[in-house]
């Protein structure tokens, strides 16, 4: 069990973006890539917490930080 769901969103187009800048992908491998998972309204549903990275990854991870700290943990 867990205490809570923490997703991290990004817009597809940027999502697009980099994981062709990472991985070399054409738009139609990302699509399909995004197409197996599960589907980001479905993820936002289910989630307590949306980190927002659409920023870069120090960003990112100083908002993690926050939220760690904000738990006590």
């Amino acid at each position: 069990m867990v205490d809570e769901v923490w997703v991290v969103d990004i817009d597809q187009e940027t999502q697009i973006s980099r994981l062709q800048q990472r991985n070399s992908l054409t738009r139609e491998e990302c699509l399909q890539r995004i197409g197996a998972q599960m589907s980001r309204q479905d993820r936002l549903a289910k989630a307590d917490v949306v980190i927002d990275n659409s920023g870069d990854f120090q960003t990112t991870v100083k908002r993690i930080q926050e939220l760690w700290v904000q738990r006590g943990c």
